[in-house]
């Protein structure tokens, strides 16, 4: 009976889990089959001691019958427990699982948009210095071949986004064990990209115009 009630305790905990934990809950769940192969052996020691002790005729018996018959009506109830258990934790797996992989193909995606984020963040702010109307147009280039480039990035994003509402759906505990990036922090990065391209515009423009009136200042 104490063995029981420990393996009932046991069976507690399932949806707090992460993947981990379950798969060493399923490791265990599979060695409790074993545990419950020698109970099961002893307990029908027990129902064929009990049934010898009734036919001896021995005093006791009656009580020795009727805790052998409470004992497997526990070992019933065990059973359903049990079955109920595993199809719990197979569950849960597979939730767990599911939300597992679609943490590291948020990673995947969120690690290499950061990294361009602040790299074109980087380029956007670079100061530079040019000698020629060359220099400038070929920058100028440059930031509307950048530009062009920016509706790639936004779906990259919006499906980050995307990704990471599917994963709130189910997930309802846990943090991302690939990345510590969130979608909130993208998404101010990725506005604060946006504030600097026109500033970065009217940069270039600036220096297309001051080079323009090089050559006339110089005639003067």
């Amino acid at each position: 009976k104490q063995w029981y009630q420990r393996r009932v305790a046991i069976t507690a905990g399932i949806a707090e889990a992460d993947l981990n934990e379950l798969l060493g809950k399923i490791k265990s769940d599979d060695a409790f089959d074993t545990d419950m192969g020698i109970h099961r052996e002893r307990l029908d020691q027990i129902a064929n001691l009990a049934q010898d002790m009734v036919q001896q005729g021995f005093s006791k018996a009656a009580e020795v019958a009727a805790r052998s018959q409470a004992m497997n009506g526990l070992w019933e109830n065990l059973l359903v427990a049990r079955t109920k258990h595993r199809e719990d934790l197979e569950t849960a797996r597979e939730t767990q699982e599911k939300i597992d992989t679609m943490r590291l193909e948020f990673a995947k995606k969120a690690n290499p948009f950061n990294n361009w984020l602040e790299g074109a963040r980087e380029d956007l702010l670079d100061t530079f210095v040019c000698h020629s109307i060359e220099e400038v147009n070929s920058l100028v280039t440059a930031h509307e071949e950048f530009k062009a480039c920016l509706p790639e990035f936004h779906q990259i994003f919006l499906d980050i986004q995307q990704l990471q509402q599917e994963i709130d759906v189910i997930a309802t505990f846990g943090s991302n064990p690939y990345t510590n990036l969130e979608v909130d922090s993208l998404g101010t990065k990725w506005n604060e990209l946006l504030q600097l391209i026109p500033q970065r515009d009217q940069l270039l423009q600036d220096a297309l115009v001051k080079k323009k009136k090089v050559p006339t200042a110089t005639l003067r």
